[in-house]
């Protein structure tokens, strides 16, 4: 259309144009500036526009510019090992550790790992009708989550479990549940309920610390936490735990805990979860209270599947007797290991907060 009226502009103007074709002056003078591009141009006539149109280059030497980006991105890595790289490493580290650690008993050496639980913990796999859907009516989007600290000792004992749930460090969570949590396991919180440097100290001191009566051994993985000067130098003086960290990116071959507890652990919860009246109501951080009743609800009910994954109850191995011990601010209530007959600290009461009638009265 442009070539047709360029030609008709060499014998008509562009005030009878216009008036004739209904295109704006302006355009048609443009075209008659462009001609010679327009009758030479050879390439699909159906383009709009010729070469060069839209707005300038604002970035001088593009080129330049992409060669240093793509010199300095981040290069991508394997974050996993080949299968037979892990294997090797296994044989590898399995020789190193006895080598190193051959003078202590399976009782001074200690293995931990942690793993993340949600409420909503379906299974993997689940019977359907053949045609039907396989879809599990039942579930959120956003589940609450939390994080299960397991350890054990090379003999075969279980450690109680620390729960690291999402919360902020001594606010509600802490001063109006915990005491309603089951006795012998320990509870923690953490803005996200991951592992990190304080909740890591807390486990060292609180719960590895009384199980430890000999020099030991602290096998664990490579995280931050775990290695960090800190927490080696708790590990060590304070506690008597040498840490054997496990080598990085190889967690799925080494790591004890990893290979043979955490999936009979969570098939377990999965069982339970089936077995369950569930609690409905998302816990989306941005949209729930996280105190309210059906997040409270939900704490409590999967520390309580994951307790029950214990060989023993709680009720066989402690016996709760009427001692009051009294420390600092604090008056204590008792528990007594049936195994080593060591007391356990198990409630705590404030005196500010608390008479003594209401204590004996708890105890």
């Amino acid at each position: 259309m442009k070539r047709q009226m360029v030609a008709k502009m060499l014998e008509a103007s562009t005030r009878g144009l216009e008036a004739e074709t209904g295109i704006p002056k302006s355009n048609l003078s443009r075209w008659v500036q462009q001609k010679d591009k327009l009758l030479s141009f050879d390439g699909n006539m159906k383009r709009f526009n010729l070469d060069g149109a839209g707005r300038p280059e604002e970035i001088p030497d593009t080129t330049a510019l992409t060669a240093f980006m793509l010199k300095l991105r981040e290069q991508p890595t394997k974050a996993k090992r080949l299968q037979g790289d892990l294997d090797e490493l296994r044989k590898a580290f399995a020789l190193d550790f006895h080598t190193v650690f051959a003078g202590f008993e399976a009782d001074t050496i200690f293995n931990v790992d942690e793993t993340g639980m949600s409420y909503d913990m379906p299974p993997k796999t689940i019977w359907a009708v053949r045609g039907g859907s396989s879809k599990i009516s039942s579930g959120e989007k956003h589940s609450y989550r939390m994080t299960a600290v397991l350890s054990v000792r090379a003999d075969g004992a279980k450690l109680p479990i620390l729960f690291i749930m999402r919360g902020m460090p001594g606010g509600l969570i802490e001063k109006n549940e915990f005491d309603d949590f089951p006795i012998g396991h320990h509870y923690a919180v953490q803005e996200c309920a991951w592992m990190d440097a304080r909740v890591w100290a807390y486990y060292l001191r609180s719960l590895l610390k009384p199980q430890v009566h000999a020099p030991s051994v602290l096998l664990l993985d490579s995280f931050d936490s775990h290695v960090s000067d800190r927490g080696v130098r708790i590990a060590t003086e304070e506690v008597g735990c040498l840490a054997a960290p496990i080598p990085p990116n190889a967690t799925s071959a080494v790591q004890p805990l990893d290979v043979g507890i955490m999936a009979p652990f969570k098939r377990h919860l999965r069982d339970l979860w089936l077995e369950e009246e569930l609690i409905q109501g998302d816990d989306e951080e941005e949209d729930v209270d996280m105190m309210t009743v059906t997040a409270q609800r939900k704490r409590l009910a999967m520390v309580q599947r994951a307790k029950g994954r214990q060989t023993t109850s709680i009720s066989d191995k402690y016996e709760v007797g009427k001692v009051i011990g009294t420390g600092g601010y604090a008056v204590v209530k008792i528990a007594k290991d049936k195994a080593t007959g060591q007391e356990v600290a198990a409630k705590f009461f404030d005196m500010k907060s608390a008479s003594t009638a209401e204590i004996e009265a708890e105890v």
